[in-house]
């Protein structure tokens, strides 16, 4: 694996804290008598964020962190705007792609452009937390989901080497599903279409680069630009490689059933690694990228990851702007990390010195990832991410219940977005 081995870090925090309070729309009112105190809101839980939260403290131990989560996506999002409208929001935040575009065009978040600890980050996750050249959120590193295939059960049907083509991965499916075994499942009762990203943006690389902004301003349109893909997806509905029944199962069902064994092969993202470790240390497992039309033609749902973003009104702007730095540090990336084997959230690519192990599941993902060969809708959406998310996972529900076509899913998403541009 290609390892980075530049790391600069000189961060003048004193200058770099003014940048920050006059950021605050209240100034200096509004910052804490206490300024010992940090508050933290995250999606992810406690329990992931207590080793990098405790290598802080050993840094800053007379630094009090006051630690609250909502789980992802739509509930931490709609816990986040509710505190911003309170005035209660904490001092750092996260910052996903589904909640980007309010959070800058409101201003509910300090640009982070001349802090020297963004040096460290890579370009790519800097970009996609950008608005005209400034930058709102430290992205520390990329994640790829993809097809998490039980290397046993496949070995009992006689396929030892993961399809390289859709087609190929088809066929996979429908042998299983002849042997009596549970091919595959992915989040339909979240909408969490993993394998339907990677295609969007397989089909896109294949034709020459991502066309969203295209549609956005009315030059293509989802139609055009999205139904290969959604035909070459939906022959999992229409060949009942799964069934309704995947409506009925939260992600973590179908990561369970994984664990079980009850099915082949799900859509899974790193984060899934460490429950899959702990509850069955015996299964021998990797996440492979998603198969294209082509051999070669591989690809991942995945993006930078959600950011540390500082709010403008931050009470306490001077150890919300140190908890960032410290985030982009090979410290953090280690805490979070450790040795691979536990608490291995993402493929680390976002900071320019980290060398960590990866579990040996992610290494097939993790290569994709740094070829940057992922897609996530949401991140390249450049506006009504929110909207246009729930409507299209909508939409596809309706597609695997056999109430509408490709075509009429696609035809809506013009519609919704015809309707939003108004």
């Amino acid at each position: 694996m290609k390892k980075k081995q530049k790391f600069v870090l000189s961060m003048l925090i004193g200058l770099s804290i003014l940048g920050i309070a006059a950021c605050s729309k209240s100034g200096d009112q509004s910052q804490r008598e206490d300024n010992t105190t940090l508050t933290l809101y995250s999606w992810d839980t406690k329990t992931v964020m207590q080793p990098a939260l405790d290598a802080f403290q050993d840094k800053y131990p007379d630094v009090t962190i006051e630690f609250s989560n909502k789980p992802p996506v739509d509930e931490y999002v709609q816990g986040l705007q509710t505190k911003l409208l309170s005035k209660t929001a904490a001092d750092v935040f996260v910052m996903g792609a589904e909640n980007k575009t309010n959070l800058i065009t409101s201003g509910n978040v300090a640009d982070l452009s001349e802090f020297s600890f963004m040096d460290n980050l890579n370009e790519t996750n800097k970009n996609l937390y950008s608005s005209e050249g400034k930058v709102y959120s430290a992205s520390i590193s990329s994640w790829g989901g993809g097809i998490a295939y039980n290397k046993e059960i496949l070995k009992e049907i006689g396929v030892e080497e993961f399809p390289t083509t859709w087609e190929e991965f088809i066929e996979l499916c429908l042998k299983l599903k002849e042997s009596g075994i549970n091919p595959y499942y992915e989040g339909g009762q979240s909408g969490n279409f993993m394998s339907l990203s990677a295609l969007i943006g397989s089909n896109y690389a294949r034709r020459g680069g991502i066309r969203d902004e295209e549609i956005f301003d009315g030059t293509t349109t989802f139609s055009s630009e999205y139904i290969e893909a959604l035909e070459m997806w939906n022959e999992l509905n229409e060949k009942e490689i799964f069934t309704q029944d995947i409506l009925g199962l939260s992600d973590d069902q179908i990561i369970n059933e994984f664990i079980n064994g009850n099915v082949a092969m799900v859509c899974m993202g790193p984060w899934n690694v460490s429950t899959v470790r702990t509850s069955n240390p015996d299964l021998d497992f990797e996440i492979a990228p998603v198969p294209g039309k082509e051999v070669g033609d591989e690809y991942a749902a995945g993006a930078p990851s959600p950011g540390y973003s500082i709010n403008a009104n931050a009470k306490n702007p001077e150890l919300a702007a140190k908890f960032v730095e410290f985030m982009t540090t090979p410290e953090a990336a280690v805490a979070l990390n450790g040795d691979g084997s536990s608490n291995n959230m993402y493929t680390i690519e976002g900071t320019e010195n980290v060398n960590s192990t990866l579990d040996s599941s992610l290494l097939s993902i993790n290569q994709v990832v740094q070829d940057g060969k992922i897609y996530l809708a949401q991140m390249t959406w450049p506006a009504y991410q929110d909207i246009l998310t729930t409507h299209f996972r909508s939409q596809l529900q309706e597609l695997i219940q056999g109430k509408t076509t490709p075509e009429d899913v696609l035809k809506s998403m013009d519609d919704k977005l015809s309707e939003l541009m108004k």
